[in-house]
Order: C-alpha cells, then sequence, then structure tokens
C-alpha cells in the first residue's frame, strides 16, 4: 500500500517554477469576504505560501457589511496593477455578495484559479488556459507517483464548479491522465456506496468530514481525498478528510488529510501564477 504524501510532489512543482518570480516586486491580489473556517485556513495556507517564495500579497479582508462594489472596485484595482499577476477569491462568499459578478471582474489572465466562464469554457475544449488548482493537484499526485489513470473506472464525489467538474474534464482528457471512464457522485445518487465500490480510483470532494468509508472501496483501489474539514475532536481543532480511514489494508494507495491533495494545491497556484506571468508576455528571469 502507497500512501500518497503531497509534500514531495509539491516541492518538485515549485522548484519547477520558483526562478521565474520577482521577488519582492511580483503581488497577487487576495479577496476573504466570508467568517468560513474552512475558507480561512485556506487563505491563510496560501497567503503563507505566496509570501514564502517573495511574492508580495494584496490581502483584502472586509468585514461582513462590505458592499459589493468596493470589492469590484478592489478587482479594478488589481487588474489595472501591471505588478498583480494574480487574483483570488475565497469561497464561499457573504451571502449578499453575488461571487458571480466578482470572478466575472477579473482579468482572464489573472485568474489563476481558473474559475471565469471563458477559462472553464477553454478546459471543456481542451484549449490553454489556467485550470482550478485543486482538481489539477490531484492529478498531478497520481502523476508524479507513476499511477496511470487510462483506462481507469474512476469516481467522482462531488460536482462543484472549482473541484469535481473540471476534475471530470481533466480526466477525459485524450494521455495517460485521462482517458478515464468517469462517474460524478452527488447528493441525489442512488446506492451512492455501491457505485464508490466499483470505482479504480474515486476521488472525494464534498466536504463533509468522514463521509465515506475506505472500507467500501474495492481491494487494489486508490482514493484521493479532496476534503479539508476542520473539526473538534476532545476539544482540539482538527483537519480532516471527506473519507474515514477505518481500513486500509486492501487498498493500492490513498492520500492522507492533511498533507495530500491540499498541500500540492498551494504548488499548482503558484505554477497558475508563474502562466499567469507568461501569457501577460513579461520577461521571466
Amino acid at each position: 500500500m502507497i500512501l500518497l504524501k503531497g509534500k514531495y510532489v509539491r516541492d518538485s512543482i515549485i522548484d519547477s517554477v520558483k526562478d521565474y518570480i520577482d521577488v519582492g516586486i511580483d503581488k497577487i491580489g487576495i479577496v476573504l469576504a466570508t467568517d468560513d473556517k474552512s475558507a480561512v485556513i485556506y487563505a491563510n495556507s496560501q497567503i503563507k505560501m505566496f509570501r514564502k517564495y517573495g511574492i508580495i500579497v494584496d490581502f483584502f479582508n472586509p468585514d461582513p457589511f462590505v458592499k459589493e462594489v468596493n470589492i469590484l472596485n478592489k478587482i479594478d484595482e488589481w487588474n489595472e496593477n501591471a505588478n498583480v499577476y494574480g487574483i483570488m477569491i475565497l469561497a464561499p462568499m457573504y451571502k449578499h455578495i453575488d461571487r458571480t459578478h466578482i470572478v466575472d471582474r477579473i482579468d482572464d489572465i489573472k485568474d489563476i484559479e481558473g474559475i471565469k466562464k471563458i477559462n472553464l469554457g477553454k478546459l471543456m475544449i481542451g484549449e490553454e488556459a489556467p485550470c482550478p488548482p485543486t482538481a489539477v493537484a490531484a492529478i498531478e499526485i497520481l502523476k508524479f507517483y507513476d499511477i496511470t489513470i487510462e483506462g481507469k473506472n474512476v469516481v467522482i464525489a462531488g460536482r462543484s464548479v472549482i473541484v469535481g467538474k473540471p476534475l471530470s474534464m481533466l480526466l477525459l482528457r485524450y494521455n495517460k491522465m485521462g482517458n478515464a471512464t468517469v462517474t460524478v457522485c452527488h447528493s441525489k445518487t442512488e446506492n451512492i456506496n455501491e457505485v464508490i465500490g466499483k470505482a479504480d480510483i474515486f476521488f472525494s470532494a464534498i466536504g463533509k468530514p468522514g463521509f465515506f468509508k475506505a472500507s467500501t472501496l474495492k481491494n487494489n483501489a486508490i482514493y484521493i481525498d479532496i476534503g479539508i474539514n476542520v473539526v473538534k475532536e476532545n476539544g482540539e481543532t482538527k483537519i480532516v478528510g471527506d473519507i474515514l480511514p477505518d481500513e486500509l489494508e486492501h487498498l493500492y494507495a490513498y492520500t492522507p488529510v492533511p498533507g495530500g491533495v491540499g498541500a500540492v494545491t498551494n504548488a499548482i497556484l503558484l505554477k497558475n501564477y508563474v502562466e499567469s506571468k507568461k501569457r501577460a508576455n513579461i520577461h521571466c528571469k
């Protein structure tokens, strides 16, 4: 059984892009307009990572009474700033904010999360564009550990526009890290454990702690746990995945939480940032 640790994948990706960063000059804009605990943890992780590699972080964390126009004005400011090569909008947002309006305002090139309609559309038809980093990270882990997806029966739990749907598109690409037979499950899927039990590779991205059990999977299956859930256990705060690792001996491989997909997502964001810089035709040292 293989433990698919994310740190080795992360380090490999970061080593391939970090020299393209102009330390102390390059900037990124991040909006956190929520008090969601998971989003706060995710934002802090991204801020720490970007700062570590010398990128200046302009962090916009407004109070719950912020007006949508104030966020839009901030996006405009970043779009016009030639040193800002990436913009991130953390989800969820305060209920009175229409996240679609905010995302639509981002310059296409600076959308390093790959969440604009035009970039998602390019992913659908196979054109080059920034892809949602968590979806890419899940596949990069398998690629790093030389696990081929081609021809496999793959099941995804979750149909969000930032993970489940783009992941399904990536898994259908015409290459050995694609060409899978893909089933996407969701809250209305009947007998979901039976569907999961037939998977060669199972990706979970529903955001519910321990919702699935590893024991549900068949022998030699692989699970990629994309869930990052904040829970309290014995008075202590912990981060756990969507999958309860109750039985592991029968599996071929699995990702830990924390230390799996989340670690690689950071690296993909940094890579997307550098790719954004290249698309802007900026000379990279």
